[in-house]
């Protein structure tokens, strides 16, 4: 038996709209190992964050899953589950920290309130002392001051609320969380401790990322792989060593070459329409994947 903790098989996701439906998530396969994490990477609009809600089942009206498995720890079809069976799962056993994280915080509820609702609708804790100081404790392994405890979300800066719900998320000891761009809307130092502290709970708690962005920059100091993504495909899947420094895939060398650097002084480098127009169609004919070398995939083209 294989010891991952996701396996995503062909997932297809689509928006049916009044005038036509847009194929968001064309076919796509990835798995993520026990204490591994993974970068889903690329451009805005190239179907990462609708791929995170689909895993969840979490997609909103028009989107819906149209095939593909989804399966937590070896035995879990998440795209089977009853809705009151995925509440049992969620939290527990995956959970989402999610990109603005003041539209995740209730601003009329205390920090320790919004903790606790998510652990007693999964756990009984009768002794209201040590329901307190377990999230406490929570909070001091996200390294927030206890102060934090009764304060209301407003108080907090930005950093701060992000790491509250990634307390949130990690107060059940999930075995996969996954994260969509948690750093996105923070400033540069912020975002190093907010990586920081997603790294440290993850080694902590031994438990697996799903870490979503655009930033490959970022993505390189966490992710031990990573899956580039663009037009609803999964173009390429290697360490981050290897997507790095040896990039198969067109998309994945131009994601790459956008890197600026300290060495040299280079122009700016974009994609433009005809050539991911190219890319896509490609993909369209045969978006089957080609094993390159031990453990790094790319896509057809």
């Amino acid at each position: 038996m294989n010891s991952y903790v996701l396996d995503v098989r062909k997932l297809k996701v689509d928006y049916a709209t009044s005038m036509k439906t847009i194929q968001a998530v064309k076919g796509i396969s990835f798995s993520i190992q026990k204490g591994e994490t993974l970068g889903l990477i690329g451009e805005s609009g190239s179907g990462k964050t609708t791929t995170a809600m689909a895993i969840l089942r979490l997609l909103q009206n028009p989107g819906r899953v149209v095939g593909g498995e989804v399966i937590l720890n070896s035995d879990i079809d998440l795209l089977t589950l009853s809705e009151r069976e995925l509440r049992k799962v969620r939290w527990t056993e995956l959970a989402l920290i999610t990109q603005g994280s003041m539209n995740s915080l209730n601003p009329t509820m205390r920090v320790c309130e919004q903790i606790a609702d998510g652990i007693l609708a999964h756990k009984e804790m009768n002794d209201k002392n040590e329901l307190n100081e377990y999230i406490k404790n929570l909070l001091k392994l996200v390294g927030l001051p206890e102060r934090v405890f009764n304060q209301f979300p407003h108080e907090l800066s930005g950093g701060m609320k992000q790491r509250v719900c990634i307390a949130m998320a990690a107060s059940l000891n999930p075995s996969l969380l996954i994260a969509d761009e948690p750093t996105s809307a923070l400033d540069v130092i912020t975002q190093r401790i907010v990586a920081q502290t997603l790294l440290d709970i993850k080694e902590r708690l031994n438990t697996s990322l799903l870490i979503i962005g655009h930033d490959i920059g970022l993505m390189a100091q966490m992710a031990d792989r990573v899956a580039v993504m663009i037009d609803g495909f999964i173009v390429e899947v290697g360490t981050m060593q290897e997507v790095l420094s040896s990039p198969e895939h067109q998309y994945t060398q131009i994601l790459v070459d956008s890197m600026p650097s300290i060495k040299r002084r280079k122009p700016l480098t974009a994609i433009d329409e005809r050539t991911r127009s190219e890319i896509s169609n490609k993909l369209c004919v045969s978006s089957e994947m080609t094993e390159v070398t031990t453990g790094h995939w790319v896509a057809v083209n």
